[in-house]
């Protein structure tokens, strides 16, 4: 907004907000050349004022405003900085060791919960009696001594988490990846059932192409519905069911347990064989 032509300052430009303010003073200072002419001091009085008033403005036309410039153009908005996860340190954890139908791969990252110790030796137990004669299953990673960090891993960082291999029809090398065509479709599916039957999983993820073949293989062999293995497994695209995909994991189960101490009451209810649905 401009002034009034009486607020002019001595260069006779319109001027604004602090500048205004300066003019005025160097106006009252100076008193115009005509009231300075009768009086030869107040002539010098009025230069010395006017100089320091001139000092004044351009230092506040030097002095960076209070309002941020103006861009043209669509602003940019900076990119949130990614955050850090932090991990912390876990007590009481115990060491899981090898039993009935059970290897632990690497015994210093076999740390976990007393939960999920428990119901692994629980469900694996169980797959051992109901196939004797079947190799026992490979358990990989849980957490380390207390906690934290466990690469390559995102998560096993508090003793929920491990990962079990999965069971082929004819395992050639340890890594192996399984396939539909691979995948030992009666082992597999008798472990998801226990490990969910427990009461004490939160979530299991699981390849979708394999889910698929246990899917066609509960629903054609064993009569399931597709209402129920829509609390079983995520395919063909029910968010409803405890397992889950995830990309990478087309060699091994990695199941979650929940966190808490071990219910007894919840102990493995369904004891019924492999090729039995729950009721």
């Amino acid at each position: 907004m401009r002034c009034k032509p009486s607020h002019r300052s001595l260069h006779g430009r319109f001027c604004t907000g602090r500048r205004a303010a300066l003019c005025l003073v160097a106006a009252a200072l100076l008193g115009w050349p005509r009231a300075a002419a009768a009086d030869p001091s107040a002539l010098a009085a009025s230069e010395l004022a006017g100089s320091a008033a001139r000092a004044a403005l351009r230092a506040s036309q030097d002095a960076p405003s209070a309002r941020p410039a103006l861009r043209r153009g669509k602003a940019r908005r900076k990119a949130p900085r990614r955050s850090r996860r932090r991990y912390r340190r876990v007590q009481g954890l115990v060491l899981l060791a090898n039993g009935p139908g059970l290897r632990v791969r690497t015994p210093d990252q076999a740390w976990g919960t007393p939960l999920t110790v428990r119901r692994l030796g629980e469900v694996m137990t169980a797959y051992h009696e109901h196939f004797p004669e079947a190799a026992p299953i490979w358990v990989h990673d849980l957490s380390r001594r207390f906690g934290g960090r466990l690469r390559p891993h995102r998560s096993h960082d508090s003793g929920q988490d491990v990962d079990i291999r999965l069971v082929l029809e004819h395992e050639t090398t340890h890594c192996e990846r399984a396939t539909p065509h691979t995948l030992d479709l009666e082992k597999t599916w008798f472990l998801l059932l226990r490990l969910i039957d427990t009461g004490d999983v939160q979530v299991i993820f699981l390849d979708r192409r394999l889910q698929r073949a246990l899917f066609v293989y509960a629903r054609d062999e064993l009569g399931y519905t597709e209402d129920a293995l829509a609390s079983i497994l995520e395919y063909p695209g029910r968010r409803s069911g405890l397992v889950r995909h995830w990309r990478g994991h087309a060699d091994h189960l990695h199941v979650r347990f929940r966190a808490g101490a071990p219910r007894d009451d919840l102990a493995l209810r369904w004891t019924g064989p492999a090729r039995t649905p729950p009721t």
